[in-house]
């Protein structure tokens, strides 16, 4: 799955449950999906990958997240705390 990353980068506090996101490391996408849960606090996303149904734990800065346009934009807030 690798490919041009268009998108801009965004932090993890603009991320909320819903959001369909590329996931990217080292300039590459390496998985696609919609945000399940994540916190801020304890920097951590899980992701549900569309097509297979696959869901897996990302954890920030080995991991860069850029969201779709199908996902709104959002304000930055706080994740919820797990």
């Amino acid at each position: 799955m690798s490919q041009v990353i268009l998108a801009e980068p965004i932090e993890l506090s603009y991320l909320s449950p819903g959001d369909q996101v590329f996931v990217s490391r080292r300039g590459r996408v390496c998985f696609s999906g919609t945000v399940e849960e994540l916190s801020s606090k304890l920097e951590v996303v899980w992701i549900r990958e569309s097509e297979m149904g696959e869901r897996k734990l990302f954890c920030p800065p080995e991991y860069v997240f850029h969201r779709t346009d199908n996902s709104p934009r959002r304000q930055p807030g706080p994740a919820p705390q797990i």
